[in-house]
């Protein structure tokens, strides 16, 4: 709006206003639109007070609010998009002005031809296509207006009459003429005055309504812009040590800058108008909100990142990752929202989208019921805290270490350190096992020893495991189970089950790699063996049991019972105690054990 008053500014000196505009009293009075003829006498009236009341006090603002009113007052302005309300309602409203100052006066209502017939809700100029129209609802009920097409249609209405003479009592000048070859106060200042007049005659020329030379300067200054922000851009990307945020946000200002500078140039300086400054403010506004969206996602980041140093988020996994999938929220929403601000600017009508979206929302909310399931399935892991980035998982088949959770998926590393990317809802939907949160890890094995194995080396072997368990340090004694489970096809089944009370997979390891190896010591004291497939086929003469060591075993077997002592189902409390934690750990010939690391 500032550029299209300027023009006024630029050419009073050149105005003589008649005695309509000096006799106004109320210059701030509401326009008259009672009837199509009060309507037209307001807006070539408002005119021309605006222009008097400049002429007689410049440092007014009186002059600027009539002409920044008239307008909204006389113009059906409709469905025009809010950023070219100003700038079409101004220069439609001079448009027509030059139009009518050439034409006859409009007949009055008790002349021929002007007489609105009653209940008619239109009405036009005789002999011309400017029609009005009367509002029939709404707070200004009865107001005639300029229809719409004078928005359109009022530029080829002045080509038509622009060489005919103007009714005296108006300004001598072409207002849209004079408006079209004027500058600004800047260039005015460095420019000869009277460009109009030294103009060769092919900058002159009228090219939608923009002199030829104002063509060459807008389209030269757009292309020096852009070049020098390509420029500036390459050494910038060139940095390594350059935050990412910090590049994203400065390319955003230098975005938004370079907007304001080109629209103000050309609109405050070059005085471009019509449906070419309309054009180039579509182009002005989507190269600032691209700039506004790049510095809000960059703000928004940054945000969320200072959060997380203050509040202390590194430390604490789930946190971290709350505030990450929030800053992402924030991300969009800011970026959503400096687009639908955009769209409404340019007159996208965004309430007609979102009202179609309602009556198309059976399609749509099929369309993202994935990527909304998704989004609330990775929300729910980390509200519920059922699992949290560090965690070892095992997922179907699929053990290892969650590394995040974002906004579509949840990605894995797997064991042999692929990368697996799951869907947040197949996810959290899921079996998932946390290994992270167990207090111990499950040793369970089935031994199978020879069927040759009489029944007292079976009962040596089995008391002899049960106190290995017990005695050994690193086995949870109170849940360690050993029992003998039927037979096999070639063996009989020894089902071992006990507790490792540790979370570190390694050590986990390191103990039942011990166990395993006394377990073969005791079957090899037992005199028997582990248990061959029974389909095997021996060619060799195969070695009998040790009929010695058979013989003692039977003898210690039947010293137990001798003593009441046997050791079935279970050992006794006291024998319980004796033997708790009684084998070296780290086991006999160890490393750690030689550097005290028991």
């Amino acid at each position: 709006m500032r550029r299209l008053l300027l023009v006024l500014i630029v050419l009073l000196p050149f105005a003589a206003m008649g005695g309509r505009a000096a006799a106004q009293s109320w210059p701030l009075e509401p326009a008259e639109t009672a009837t199509p003829q009060a309507t037209i006498a307001s807006l070539i009236g408002g005119v021309e007070a605006a222009v008097a009341l400049q002429q007689a006090n410049p440092g007014s603002a009186q002059w600027r609010h009539k002409l920044q009113q008239l307008p909204q007052e006389v113009l059906d302005l409709a469905g025009v998009p809010p950023e070219f309300v100003e700038e079409v309602g101004v220069e439609t409203v001079m448009l027509v002005y030059e139009t009518l100052t050439r034409l006859p006066p409009p007949p009055g209502p008790d002349q021929p031809g002007g007489a609105v017939a009653e209940g008619a809700t239109a009405w036009e100029i005789p002999h011309t296509p400017i029609a009005l129209i009367r509002l029939t609802s709404g707070p200004r009920e009865g107001a005639w207006l300029f229809d719409k097409r004078a928005l359109t249609e009022a530029r080829g209405w002045y080509a038509r009459v622009k060489d005919l003479p103007k009714l005296p009592g108006h300004a001598p000048i072409d207002l849209v003429d004079a408006y079209r070859t004027a500058v600004g106060p800047l260039l005015g200042a460095v420019l000869p005055r009277g460009i109009a007049f030294w103009m060769p005659a092919w900058g002159r020329i009228d090219l939608l309504g923009v002199a030829s030379w104002k063509w060459i300067a807008v389209l030269f200054l757009h292309g020096l812009i852009l070049v020098l922000i390509a420029l500036a851009a390459r050494p910038v990307l060139r940095l390594d040590n350059l935050d990412g945020r910090l590049r994203q946000g400065g390319a955003g200002v230098i975005l938004m800058l370079a907007a304001s500078f080109l629209q103000f140039f050309t609109t405050q300086e070059l005085l471009i108008g019509g449906p070419v400054a309309r054009a180039f403010l579509v182009f002005w506004i989507v190269l600032f909100y691209i700039g506004a969206v790049l510095l809000a996602i960059a703000s928004v980041r940054a945000i969320g990142e200072l959060i997380g140093r203050v509040g202390g988020f590194d430390e604490r996994p789930t946190a971290r990752h709350v505030l990450l999938l929030g800053t992402q929220l924030a991300t969009i929403a800011a970026a959503v929202w400096l687009i639908v601000v955009a769209m409404q600017l340019l007159g996208v009508p965004v309430a007609g989208i979102i009202t179609g979206l309602g009556v198309g929302g059976i399609a749509v909310a099929l369309a993202a019921q994935s990527t909304l399931g998704n989004l609330l399935g990775g929300v729910t892991m980390l509200l519920d805290g059922s699992v949290k980035v560090g965690d070892s998982i095992r997922f179907g088949s699929t053990a290892g270490t969650l590394e995040a959770i974002g906004l579509r998926s949840t990605r894995i590393r797997s064991s042999d350190r692929t990368v697996i990317n799951v869907p947040n809802s197949t996810f959290a939907s899921s079996l998932v096992e946390n290994l992270g949160k167990r207090d111990r890890m499950l040793l369970e094995m089935t031994l199978g020893l020879r069927q040759e194995t009489t029944p007292d080396q079976l009962r040596w072997f089995l008391a002899r495991l049960r106190a290995l368990l017990i005695a050994h340090p690193r086995v949870d004694e109170d849940n360690a189970q050993i029992r003998f489970t039927g037979f096999g096809d070639s063996s009989l089944d020894i089902h071992v089950q006990a507790y490792v009370p540790t979370r570190d997979g390694n050590e986990f390891a390191a103990v039942r790699e011990d166990l395993l190896l006394r377990i073969m010591d005791l079957v090899e004291r037992a005199g028997t063996g582990f248990a061959y497939p029974s389909q095997t086929l021996y060619v060799g003469r195969d070695a009998p049991p040790d009929p010695a060591r058979t013989a003692e075993i039977e003898r210690e077997v039947q010293g137990w019972r001798d003593r009441d002592n046997l050791p079935f189902p279970d050992f006794d409390a006291g024998q319980k105690g004796e033997m708790v934690n009684t084998l070296p750990w780290p086991p006999e010939g160890s490393a750690l054990r030689r550097n005290g690391q028991t």
